[in-house]
């Protein structure tokens, strides 16, 4: 692989690195094929010393990363395309933990519907927000939803703060997300496989629940 000129002056500062015994672990830079083609590459150079440790050369590795930041910009795409429908939804969508069942995210219409601001609903769980009516039942459709991937309810109480109650259809999944610096998102499966491998080592993507309060029985059913 060559190396663009405008990133040139890299090779020199990563030599200059090398030279004092030190390595160079996964930078991420631009590099180019034969034929011209510009790639994503993450590159990782080591020293390697002789007998009495002086380093007389280096050893280097060069990883193309291209359909996984090809991947990281549809994430980033998606990701504005799903915040414009989330805020702006005429169903009432929660976001909760896959583990501890609680919320981790709320949109403005389940937040009037619920007659609650976004901090007031932010790491409770649905029975403490006046979905079902205890936290045994809560559970226990959080344990449903984790066997199953999905679950729905066509007549299920609501409550607002206020004590306001109306019998609403909800739909909940359960799905996967990753983290791309200040964002989180779901995932299908043609993307996940590509952002996968791209990487090294990973940890276990973050499993989490959708609940989705359909509108027409959240304003329609008192």
């Amino acid at each position: 692989m060559l190396i663009p000129p405008e990133y040139a002056s890299q090779e020199p500062q990563f030599l200059a690195h090398i030279a004092q015994g030190k390595s160079v672990r996964h930078f991420e830079t631009i590099r180019l094929r034969k034929d011209g083609t510009r790639i994503h590459v993450s590159v990782t150079l080591s020293p390697v010393k002789d007998s009495a440790g002086k380093v007389i050369g280096v050893s280097k590795v060069a990883r193309d990363i291209t359909a996984g930041k090809q991947a990281e910009a549809t994430l980033r795409t998606s990701e504005t395309r799903y915040r414009r429908l989330f805020e702006t939804a005429k169903d009432g969508v929660l976001i909760l933990d896959g583990q501890t069942g609680q919320i981790t995210d709320a949109n403005p219409y389940i937040l009037e519907v619920l007659g609650s601001t976004h901090a007031e609903v932010l790491g409770r769980e649905l029975w403490e927000i006046g979905v079902f009516g205890d936290a045994s039942a809560s559970h226990a459709a959080m344990a449903e939803l984790q066997d199953r991937g999905y679950i729905r309810y066509d007549d299920l109480p609501l409550g607002s703060k206020t004590g306001q109650r109306r019998q609403v259809e909800v739909v909940a999944n359960a799905y996967r997300v990753v983290e791309l610096g200040s964002f989180r998102r779901e995932l299908d499966t043609e993307t996940y496989r590509a952002w996968l491998g791209s990487k090294g080592e990973v940890r276990c993507p973050i499993t989490e629940w959708r609940a989705q309060f359909m509108n027409d029985a959240a304003i329609g059913r008192e």
